[in-house]
């Protein structure tokens, strides 16, 4: 079965039954952490594990948002299929969570966790546009899935949102940024790009 319309990430990862056009370079840090100081880490990103790979972490319970993040963590203390940082952080608040927390997270966020939870945070990474327009064209009637406040950002850095076009967005937060770009946009029901777009294939 074909697709109707072509589906198009903003991701360095090619999935099947879509075109990847990365918008995104990530630089990433090596802060010093000493993890025996902290029970559990709240982890928001796949790119907040890679960053995390010069530390042993494995061992430590994770509270995570996304499927996607959840799948590369051996001790997932809290995952969720849809939702984002407000579900995780109403979660904490709700069940009183006492553990010595640590956010784990890139240079600019969507929401302030740290602040909402009182819990030490941590600078693993920052993003940024790439500076070029990738030299793929984005055909008319497409669908672009929206992974992060951040890919909107730099999708507008390169391109217009065309009127044919659909967006869908991966999260309140990603879908928060399309709607204060005026971008109309349904929510995929999951975070995670594969199953987002297969959500797409059935939009028509």
């Amino acid at each position: 079965m074909g697709i109707d319309r072509p589906i198009v990430t903003l991701s360095r990862i090619e999935y099947e039954g879509a075109l990847a056009l990365p918008l995104l370079e990530f630089i990433n840090f090596r802060p010093q952490i000493d993890l025996t100081q902290y029970d559990a880490l709240i982890i928001t990103s796949k790119e907040a594990l890679k960053a995390l790979s010069y530390l042993k972490w494995q061992d430590m319970r994770v509270y995570c948002v996304g499927a996607a993040t959840a799948k590369l963590v051996p001790n997932v203390a809290y995952s969720q299929n849809s939702g984002g940082a407000f579900e995780l952080v109403e979660y904490l608040k709700k069940n009183s969570i006492n553990e010595r927390l640590l956010y784990c997270r890139g240079e600019k966020v969507s929401v302030d966790i740290a602040s909402k939870l009182r819990i030490s945070e941590t600078v693993l990474y920052k993003s940024a546009c790439v500076e070029e327009k990738p030299k793929i064209k984005i055909v008319s009637n497409s669908t672009i899935i929206f992974s992060s406040p951040s890919t909107v950002d730099c999708f507008l850095k390169h391109y217009k949102f065309e009127s044919s076009f659909k967006a869908v967005a991966l999260g309140k937060t990603t879908a928060l940024s399309l709607n204060n770009a005026k971008i109309p946009h349904v929510v995929s029901p999951s975070t995670t790009i594969s199953s987002a777009i297969e959500y797409a294939k059935k939009l028509g």
